[in-house]
């Protein structure tokens, strides 16, 4: 999904002579600036014990040609979070909210075949409120469902590592290699702020006590203590490309997941990482193990098609993550490229919820000379 699927440096991943990460990117041609702006829509379905809605993002990604060889990126993200509806009971004051996050940083090709860069980012502090579902039953196994209205507030610092190396493009066989380490610290904290069952509000140790003795999630049970939600997030991430016949690219790339803590006990992470990963589906319900994600891209003229899968295991027993997706894109004269792309997601928590999330994206890329 969106952490491990998105493209390394400003912008979306889109082959060709207008991908500022490539070494036809702007510094390495002289071009003083190269600029997108992609809107994406997305929707999820409404998960037990967990808080999901639908978001609005604009991803606006900059780079600045600075010397031969040299560029700067700049990523500026917006995302707008709609607010839940209650699935019992009254409206308890869920109002979504927006998340906003920036990074940037100097980019080095000493040739067209090497790249490294380095981007430090900062996501300021933000206030999210959304209700969640608990699926409680009574002691004679009737469905007693409760609604609570969790409120996070979150902001994070990242710092990121990154290299690639490329042989000559114009070989029938070309190889390319992309590696990654990022750091993420999450900060904040998350808390319960209403209870409603079907008889009128609750308390948090009445919902304690259920938890104590039924299967909740991992993160109610943590929010419940009301723990603060920090944690330290190192994603490593490794992808192999091999150029076929000069039109056709195979990729397969994959993250491996680091944490200072368990990340189980920081309440909901998918309230700690949306709208601060590079729009490329929803955040995920639980902290990423591992990722690993296919591609294959085809020029055929003009036009560029793009398609991906992607499998993703949360860490242990807290279940996995299903995705598929594609992109168009086409060169439009000589300064403009336009995009669309759509994703399908599904995640399964431990307790065998399905969440559904579908994704449609538009974007344009420009040259300014």
């Amino acid at each position: 999904a969106a952490a491990p699927g998105a493209a390394r440096g400003a912008g979306p991943d889109l082959p060709g002579p207008l991908d500022p990460g490539s070494p036809s990117s702007a510094a390495a041609l002289g071009l003083p600036v190269t600029a997108s702006d992609e809107l994406s829509f997305g929707s999820a379905s409404q998960a037990v014990n967990g808080p999901r809605t639908s978001q609005v993002t604009d991803w606006i990604a900059l780079s600045l040609g600075l010397a031969p060889g040299w560029q700067l990126d700049v990523d500026a993200i917006t995302t707008s979070v709609g607010a839940t509806a209650p699935l019992v009971g009254r409206d308890l004051g869920a109002r979504g909210g927006v998340v906003t996050a920036f990074d940037g940083g100097p980019i080095w090709h000493p040739d067209d075949r090497w790249t490294a860069g380095f981007l430090a980012g900062l996501s300021p502090m933000s206030t999210l409120r959304l209700d969640t579902p608990v699926d409680r039953r009574t002691r004679a196994g009737r469905l007693d469902p409760v609604n609570a209205l969790v409120e996070s507030d979150t902001s994070d610092e990242t710092a990121e590592l990154l290299g690639g190396y490329d042989t000559a493009a114009d070989r029938p066989l070309a190889l390319g290699l992309d590696l990654d380490a990022k750091g993420t610290r999450y900060a904040g904290q998350q808390s319960l702020v209403a209870i409603q069952g079907s008889t009128g509000p609750e308390s948090a140790a009445q919902l304690g006590r259920y938890c104590d003795r039924h299967a909740c999630s991992a993160q109610l049970r943590a929010l419940l203590r009301q723990p603060p939600a920090a944690l330290g997030q190192l994603e490593l991430h490794a992808a192999a490309t091999v150029t076929v016949l000069q039109d056709t690219d195979l990729t397969l790339g994959g993250s491996w997941f680091l944490y200072d803590r368990n990340p189980v006990r920081s309440g909901f992470f998918d309230l700690l990482a949306v709208g601060r990963l590079r729009p490329d589906g929803a955040a995920p319900i639980a902290p990423y193990l591992w990722t690993l994600r296919p591609e294959v891209t085809r020029a055929l003229g003009p036009v560029t098609a793009l398609a991906w899968w992607e499998h993703g295991e949360f860490v242990p027993t807290q279940g996995w993550s299903n995705a598929v997706g594609g992109r168009l894109s086409a060169v439009l004269g000589d300064s403009l490229r336009l995009w669309i792309a759509g994703l399908v997601e599904a995640d399964r928590d431990q307790a065998r919820d399905l969440l559904r999330y579908a994704e449609g994206e538009i974007g344009l890329r420009w040259l300014v000379e």
